[in-house]
């Protein structure tokens, strides 16, 4: 008996040992005790809050890119990686990109290799109008409709939509100059979070450090997690399970994001634009064809928008994808983008007969 408990003692001293050495890296790793931040969140702890000048909310309420801080990045006067819009040829076919990040290009290397840039190279007959704008939703995608396609008047309007954080919860109203967002060397914070609203950066990244991500104890067990980064991070699993569910309500029973989507189909039809929508999946879901997806998203894919507007991107992979916490397209999954694009305006063009060039 008494080497029995002589060995029990042996193994919890090397267990503790090797949680106290996972402690120490987890800490010098930037963990701290009490963090429940997922692991696709972009946000860190910081010395010192710098805020970056990348996007602004207009007149409109409509979120757009910021010259001052998008030195790199060429944008139009609207604030789009458009060419402006008293150059576009008025005898010439109008392509128009709404959606998020995805549409912008993010993560393709370098900018211009997007499936939205792909396509200006592929399709020279057409003129290619992004509008996409990174950290957006459908409010302010039928916001662009309603405003650039009575403006512009463009031939064929393709909404990209992005499972992963497309699914809204509730409208959202579009209030002019009111941020959505703030970019920051602590990650992009967003400026609401359910019916708060926080009005500056320092009051988002006070509210992601001390409340959102940090473990809050009501009870003495919660106390003990923490303590501890390690047993925090442990902890976060219940956290990211409750996400887990609540995505998943979203997918199966809110049809807000379906009624954007439907809002916009009838401006194309007010003025006559053929109007889809490109599917981009998750990257944890980037292999589910069609039939899957759909029955994932019955939300999303309701009667209210005809089965023939759904674009899908075919034989999606990983490799596709750069990693979580990024999440976005690679240069790959842009072009294989493009190419699911350029088989929709063919089959326009086939359907209004003219042949690409």
């Amino acid at each position: 008996m008494q080497r029995f408990f002589k060995v029990i003692g042996i193994n919890l001293a090397v267990l503790l040992a090797l949680m106290l050495c996972v402690e120490i890296v987890l800490r010098a790793l930037g963990y701290r005790a009490g963090d429940i931040s997922p692991y696709w969140s972009n946000f860190r702890a910081v010395d010192s809050l710098i805020v970056y000048k990348h996007y602004y909310v207009n007149e409109d309420g409509l979120q757009v890119a910021d010259p001052r801080g998008n030195k790199n990045v060429s944008v139009n006067q609207d604030g789009f990686r458009s060419p402006e819009w008293v150059n576009l040829d008025t005898s010439q076919p109008r392509l128009m990109l709404i959606g998020d990040s995805f549409v912008w290009g993010l993560s393709a290397t370098p900018l211009d290799s997007s499936f939205a840039d792909l396509l200006r190279k592929l399709l020279p007959r057409w003129h290619v109008i992004n509008l996409g704008i990174p950290v957006t939703d459908p409010a302010q995608y039928l916001g662009l409709a309603k405003k650039y396609i009575p403006l512009l008047r463009p031939d064929v309007v393709i909404v990209g939509l992005y499972l992963g954080n497309d699914l809204m919860e509730a409208p959202r109203e579009l209030i002019p100059h009111r941020a959505v967002c703030y970019s920051t060397n602590a990650g992009v914070l967003m400026a609401s979070d359910g019916d708060r609203y926080f009005a500056s950066a320092d009051a988002a990244y006070d509210y992601y450090l001390n409340e959102k991500y940090k473990l809050l104890p009501a009870n003495t067990w919660e106390h003990v997690m923490a303590a501890s980064a390690l047993l925090s991070r442990v902890y976060a699993l219940k956290f990211r399970w409750q996400e887990r569910q609540k995505f998943k309500r979203l997918a199966q029973h809110n049809t807000t994001t379906a009624a954007y989507l439907r809002q916009i189909q009838e401006v194309c039809n007010q003025y006559g634009a053929y109007y889809r929508i490109l599917v981009i999946p998750r990257l944890q879901e980037c292999d589910f064809d069609a039939d899957e997806l759909k029955a994932s998203y019955p939300a999303v894919f309701s009667d209210s928008v005809p089965h023939d507007r759904w674009i899908f991107i075919n034989n999606l992979n990983t490799r596709h994808y750069e990693p979580l916490p990024d999440g976005h397209f690679n240069n790959d999954g842009h072009r294989k983008a493009a190419d699911a694009l350029l088989r929709a305006i063919k089959q326009y063009e086939q359907s209004n007969g003219n042949a690409t060039k």
